[in-house]
C-alpha cells in the first residue's frame, strides 16, 4: 500500500516499512492452503486463526498488523468434506491460535455450513 494511513479505531498502521513474513505451511503453495503471516512489529503476541474465502483478502490487513501471528486457510480445506473436520482439528493442535474467525462471503454461507461438522451447527 502507497503511503502512510492511520485508522484511528483500530490503531492499526498500514505502512511499507511494516515487515510482514509470509510462509507458506503446506507443501502445495496456493491461497487455499495454510499459510502463516507473522509480524514481530504487531499490537499484540497473540495469534489468530482465520478460515475464509477469497473475501478476506481485503481484511488481513486489519489481521496480520495486529496479531503477531495470523494463520489463514481457505475453508474448502479446513472442512475437508461433509462433516470431516479433521484437518481444522490438527491445525488447532498444532498450532494452538488464540483466536479463531470463519467468515464466508454470504452467497456461499449454505455451501460452506453443509461443511460443518455437527457439533458446529
Amino acid at each position: 500500500m502507497a503511503g502512510r494511513y492511520n485508522d484511528f479505531k483500530t490503531n492499526v498502521n498500514f505502512s511499507p516499512q511494516t515487515q510482514i513474513e509470509e510462509k507458506y505451511l503446506e507443501e502445495e503453495k496456493t491461497w487455499q492452503n495454510l499459510q502463516l503471516y507473522e509480524n514481530k512489529n504487531a499490537l499484540n503476541n497473540k495469534s489468530i486463526l482465520i478460515i475464509r474465502d477469497s473475501y478476506s483478502n481485503a481484511m488481513k490487513p486489519y489481521f496480520y498488523n495486529t496479531f503477531e501471528k495470523t494463520y489463514v486457510i481457505h475453508y474448502e480445506k479446513a472442512f475437508l468434506s461433509d462433516g470431516d473436520a479433521s484437518n481444522f482439528y490438527s491445525i488447532l493442535d498444532e498450532y494452538e491460535p488464540h483466536m479463531v474467525v470463519l467468515q464466508v462471503v454470504e452467497r456461499r454461507l449454505f455451501m460452506f455450513s453443509s461443511r460443518l461438522p455437527k457439533e458446529f451447527k
